[in-house]
């Protein structure tokens, strides 16, 4: 549906006629965040909810569905699944040559599922592709080999995360055939993006997730904190040093208001990973004394 997803549960009934509240969290199981959108009681192990979310904005990564044992034992956490994240990527040109396609990719735990569709193919002719190191249009070594594409569809499980594949150095080239392999007809580095769940302040805690997505030069920093007070300010920033202790100011990232926060720092997100930085966020503009959630870079 446009905007709208519906979530249908299936499981095995416990008591007859018992309610279990769910819900969308924000995070990933087992330790899951703030309640995004509640879902309809399960009641004799099924339910069916339409919520004002499109499918892939679900799919973007850092939610899970939670169920609970009852409505009067509801911090009773009986079933957890994270939302599979998915990310669809355009192909560009190739090193020799064009060949219009996309590539999409969808978690599977430590496994990535890789579909390439490429239009225009010969029809029976069968394309190479693989995941090399590096970055277009000039490629490096092979890191995975991926299922010939052939009458323009191919579809391949590597045995990589999609938060590794992600992390930054990695591209997917097509090539033309078997018999012109040294022809690339399509290439596309595989965006850079990191998500990462806060630990304990040094004073406090505040459960949440911070997202690094890069762009080239610059790094987008999304934040997300649950059990943040209604128009509340909270100062951020990316710390030098790792936590509960971080050292100085590296970054000032913008107040989180609502649980909310973006900014674009000018640091690669290779820059980043580099190790000895931290992201840390604090109680309050007037509390900025008090640390509240903090996550080691890495």
């Amino acid at each position: 549906k446009a905007g709208k997803t519906d979530v249908m549960i299936f499981k095995k009934p416990s008591a007859a006629g018992i309610a279990q509240p769910g819900h969308i969290h924000e995070g990933a199981c087992p330790g899951v965040g703030s309640v995004k959108y509640p879902l309809t009681n399960t009641t004799d192990g099924k339910s069916t909810t339409t919520v004002d979310a499109s499918l892939a904005s679900l799919q973007a990564g850092g939610f899970a569905i939670n169920l609970h044992k009852s409505t009067t034992e509801a911090g009773v956490y009986v079933a957890c699944g994270s939302i599979p994240k998915k990310v669809t990527i355009t192909l560009g040109p190739g090193r020799d040559a064009t060949q219009a396609g996309t590539v999409v990719l969808l978690a599977q735990g430590s496994k990535t599922e890789v579909s390439m569709t490429l239009a225009g193919p010969v029809a029976g002719v069968a394309q190479p592709a693989h995941i090399h190191e590096g970055t277009c249009p000039g490629a490096g070594a092979v890191k995975f080999p991926l299922t010939n594409v052939t009458d323009g569809k191919s579809v391949t499980v590597v045995d990589m995360s999609i938060s590794d594949l992600q992390k930054g150095g990695f591209a997917i080239n097509a090539h033309k055939s078997t018999t012109e392999a040294g022809v690339w007809t399509a290439c596309s580095e595989i965006p850079q993006e990191m998500t990462l769940v806060f630990g304990p302040g040094r004073d406090a805690t505040q459960a949440g997730s911070v997202t690094f997505t890069g762009k080239g030069a610059t790094t987008v920093v999304t934040v997300s904190l649950s059990g943040s007070v209604a128009g509340v300010a909270q100062p951020g920033h990316i710390h030098e040093g790792t936590c509960p202790g971080v050292g100085a100011v590296k970054f000032p990232l913008s107040n989180a208001v609502d649980g909310k926060s973006t900014t674009e720092v000018n640091a690669t997100l290779a820059d980043l990973l580099k190790g000895g930085y931290s992201v840390n966020f604090h109680k309050s503009a007037a509390e900025v004394g008090v640390y509240v959630a903090c996550v080691t870079i890495k």
